[in-house]
């Protein structure tokens, strides 16, 4: 339904696809590389779960993840109170090596 809204403004396919289930589809792949690369295991029968651990292990490793459906997934890290934006690589990089230095407890319910 989304697409067929947004192509009633003209936008070219591959602007229809970051548009239309982004989020989920950058939510997914962040969890797929936790879960490769930092043997993260995530509930593959429930995605709220899945995503408020995702939220949480971002929250653990001094950053925020923003998943609203307003736009695409964004990364914050916060320092001193403030939040900067940072970008995805970076943001998965920082987290997958918390995790692994052992200062992020994977653990969350």
């Amino acid at each position: 339904m989304t697409k067929e809204i947004l192509k009633d403004e003209l936008l070219k396919e591959e602007q229809l696809e970051n548009v239309a289930g982004g989020t989920n589809d950058e939510t997914y792949k962040d969890m797929g590389y936790l879960h490769d690369y930092c043997h993260v295991n995530f509930d593959n029968n429930n995605w709220d779960r899945s995503v408020g651990k995702l939220g949480e292990l971002f929250r653990r490793a001094g950053m925020r993840l923003d998943t609203s459906e307003r736009h695409g997934n964004r990364y914050y890290e916060i320092r001193n109170g403030r939040e900067e934006r940072i970008d995805r690589s970076d943001a998965l990089y920082r987290l997958g090596a918390a995790i692994n230095a052992g200062r992020v407890d994977t653990n969350v319910w």
